[in-house]
């Protein structure tokens, strides 16, 4: 099973077609935060977060910093990595990240994202926000909630990718997915981060 973001929802299609990296559309940095902060107001607006407010995002994505630099610091990545997934993973209590790298990578083919060159120990990251989001929800509201939190990832990580150069100093591809499936998010190179735009979720008020 394949995952996409499209522009207003979840869809489990994505064109086959192959067409050339060159040719699929990129856009900066600062445009994919643009339009991920967009998509979180208007989900906080349309009440898909129940009375979670950005402050409450704020607090969480400081917890999603730490993680990640604890990470590192104790377990750098090999010059050898050329692709990091932050997965979701879901569970009783709600879900939890962790980081898997991958010496190969392919866009059109997402077998790597089960290779664990790069696994780091006590890896489990429970930010505190994703399992009282997925308490939140009634059972017939899965959709609205799994896409609230892929929403909120993204953000968490685009952020990251921007203000951290513990990533940015090398050559990576970046993506978010869960144990089956991924969504390549951005690819930096030469110092430079280009984003995939269509992996990014649109406001739903759009």
């Amino acid at each position: 099973m394949e995952f996409y973001i499209e522009s207003k929802g979840i869809s489990t299609e994505r064109d086959k077609s192959k067409v050339s990296l060159k040719n699929i559309e990129k856009i900066s940095i600062d445009e994919g935060l643009n339009i991920i902060g967009k998509t979180i107001k208007s989900i906080i607006s349309m009440g898909y977060l129940n009375k979670i407010s950005e402050v409450d995002l704020e607090l969480a994505y400081n917890e999603f910093l730490a993680w990640v630099d604890e990470l590192i610091e104790n377990e750098p990545i090999n010059k050898n990595i050329v692709a990091i997934n932050f997965a979701l993973s879901e569970t009783r209590r709600g879900f939890q990240l962790y980081i898997a790298g991958s010496k190969e990578w392919d866009f059109y083919d997402d077998d790597w994202m089960y290779n664990r060159d790069y696994f780091p120990k006590n890896q489990n990251c429970r930010i505190r926000l994703l399992n009282k989001l997925k308490s939140n929800y009634d059972k017939d509201e899965y959709i609205k909630m799994f896409f609230s939190i892929i929403v909120i990832s993204t953000y968490f990580i685009l952020k990251y990718i921007k203000y951290n150069k513990v990533i940015t100093s090398r050559n990576i591809n970046i993506s978010l997915g869960t144990d089956d499936y991924i969504i390549n998010l951005c690819q930096l190179f030469n110092g430079r981060i280009e984003v995939y735009k269509k992996a990014i979720p649109l406001p739903i008020d759009e």
